[in-house]
């Protein structure tokens, strides 16, 4: 079974692409209200903060398709501990003080049905300090019919302290904060060193002069989306030195890098005393375009490293029936296509098609791939995310969705399947594309007009 401390990173990730979609205003009070909530529920020590106000999201109809992948990606990690209350999350967040870290959730919870889920994650029922509370290991949980938060067992206790009165909370001492009052509401905040990563700005080396960071990501207007970020130095001179060598405090070529991959473009520098603001601000379109084009690129990291430590894995294949999970396979390293092996294709010449830059497919050179290559070069994925099988014939028929390593053999290699995979690679499946074992490396493909192209295109899934 998962243990909990597992499901820690993928919030991360969550928050990541919670930015791509951002939405409210420096005016939403009920949204004030959410981040005020959280920031009264969390020591008054946490170095920093993340937020992310899901039923904000919610209410944005045009952002549905990311925020449904947002969902569904929160919900592949968190509904095993949450069950059916995963669903009524209204906002969550991450603390972080010196004693560990910890995630916060707000909500309706069903107390009975996460306490059942925490016992099957080996959790053992405790107290502390009077406040019922479940550990397993380093880690701990505690939850009420609104509230739920899990992390490390020092940091709970922390948090449990503020629940209780016994410590202040962040707000008490952080409310009036500069960098606070000077950032606007938005569906994603973060505060202290976790807002470096959702910034903007990919930084290497932090300037001693630097004391607090914070990011606001919001839906600007009907047509845009802002990111804000309010940094804080020791002093005024600090702060005018780096708003004119941004790049060069940061070590940076080019501080701005991330955000323009987002879509966006920075257009407001300014200082007041010893804070520096940066407003950035993209269309909406340009956001959604650029979500998918990461979304993309996430789904083939993914299968790309499960393809990888498939291979890696001793699997048995019956080479003379030229099956999978056959009884008397062959062990060996194999690829989980149709044949057990890669396919030669590779990248041919760049084009554009529907304005988006892509690859031919090539067998050889100036040989455009055909269908049938393709379908022999396609990942079975059932191979990659189903348990381990009993051991009895499979049935071999593409694409492969019965199959699976045998009873022994290593698996799954993937949580869920990717929402871009195509019916080529799962019959239940409808992304718009193929994924192949092509020559040293897989590719995402499609198809165009009778030809096979490898790339983005412009949709997703």
């Amino acid at each position: 079974m998962r243990k909990l401390a597992v499901l820690l990173a993928p919030v991360l990730i969550l928050a990541l692409v919670m930015g791509a979609v951002g939405c409210g205003g420096g005016g939403n009070d009920a949204g004030t209200i959410r981040v005020a909530e959280m920031m009264k529920v969390i020591p008054h020590d946490s170095t920093d903060f993340s937020f992310d106000d899901i039923g904000l999201l919610r209410g944005h109809e045009d952002m549905e398709y990311l925020y449904q992948f947002s969902r569904e990606l929160f919900e592949e990690n968190m509904a095993s501990l949450l069950g059916e209350s995963a669903e009524d999350i209204e906002w969550m967040g991450d603390f972080r003080t010196d004693e560990g870290r910890a995630s916060i959730y707000a909500g309706r919870f069903e107390v009975d049905e996460i306490e059942d889920m925490l016992r099957s994650l080996d959790y053992e029922e405790d107290t502390y300090e009077g406040q019922d509370v479940w550990n397993e290991g380093i880690m701990s949980a505690a939850l009420t019919d609104d509230f739920f938060v899990w992390g490390l067992k020092d940091a709970v206790q922390e948090c449990l302290d503020v629940w209780m009165g016994r410590q202040k909370s962040l707000y008490d001492v952080r409310n009036e904060s500069g960098v606070l009052r000077r950032l606007p509401y938005g569906a994603v905040m973060a505060y202290g060193e976790w807002g470096l990563s959702d910034t903007g700005f990919l930084i290497y080396r932090l300037p001693e002069s630097l004391v607090n960071i914070a990011v606001s990501k919001r839906r600007k207007n009907e047509n845009n989306m802002e990111v804000v970020v309010v940094l804080e130095f020791d002093t005024e001179d600090a702060a005018s030195y780096a708003k004119d060598n941004l790049g060069q405090l940061f070590e940076l070529d080019d501080p701005f890098e991330t955000l323009e991959r987002w879509g966006y473009e920075a257009y407001d520098v300014t200082q007041e005393e010893q804070y520096i603001t940066i407003k950035a601000v993209a269309t909406v379109q340009d956001v959604l375009s650029k979500g998918k084009r990461n979304r993309f690129g996430y789904d083939w990291y993914l299968i790309d490293s499960a393809v990888f430590g498939f291979y890696l894995d001793v699997h048995s294949f019956d080479d003379a029936s030229g099956g999978w999970n056959e009884i008397n396979g062959t062990a060996g390293h194999y690829y989980p296509t149709a044949n057990g092996n890669h396919s030669a294709l590779y990248l041919g010449d760049e084009v554009f098609v529907d304005d988006y830059k892509v690859h031919e497919v090539w067998s050889a050179p100036n040989t455009r791939a055909t269908t049938a290559e393709i379908l022999d070069a396609t990942i079975w994925m059932g191979l990659l995310i189903n348990e381990p099988g009993s051991g009895s014939p499979g049935v071999d028929m593409a694409p492969g969705d019965a199959n699976s390593p045998l009873l022994g053999e290593d698996g799954p290699y993937l949580d869920k399947l990717p929402a871009s995979c195509s019916t080529n690679n799962y019959s239940t499946a409808n992304g718009a594309y193929t994924w192949i074992a092509g020559k040293g490396m897989v590719y995402g493909v499609f198809e165009k007009d009778g030809f096979w192209y490898a790339g983005f295109n412009g949709g997703y899934p």
